[in-house]
């Protein structure tokens, strides 16, 4: 289960699951409602997906969002969230 600071990748299981119906990517997108380059991010684990994606996925793949976590929790893969690097504000230098 997925544990504060952690991210969820999807990629395996949605990507099997796609392969089990014959669909391409793009087709997958399609019934999804969401981007082609979305699609591919999310299979290719290059991103984390968010809660509509995975809504989305469940409808086109004709299952609850629940049922849909469910089928794929043994793919699914947690990764810390990569913390973002505070940018340093220039000295001020006095005049």
């Amino acid at each position: 289960m997925i544990q504060t600071g952690e991210e969820m990748y999807i990629g395996l299981g949605v990507g099997r699951m796609r392969i089990e119906r014959d669909w391409t990517q793009e087709y997958l997108a399609e019934v999804s409602d969401l981007a082609y380059r979305t699609v591919q991010n999310i299979e290719y684990n290059r991103t984390s997906p968010s809660g509509t994606s995975i809504c989305k996925f469940a409808k086109a793949f004709e299952m609850e969002h629940w049922e849909f976590l469910k089928e794929i929790s043994d793919e699914v893969i947690y990764k810390p969230k990569k913390r973002k690097s505070k940018k340093k504000k220039p000295a001020k230098s006095e005049s």
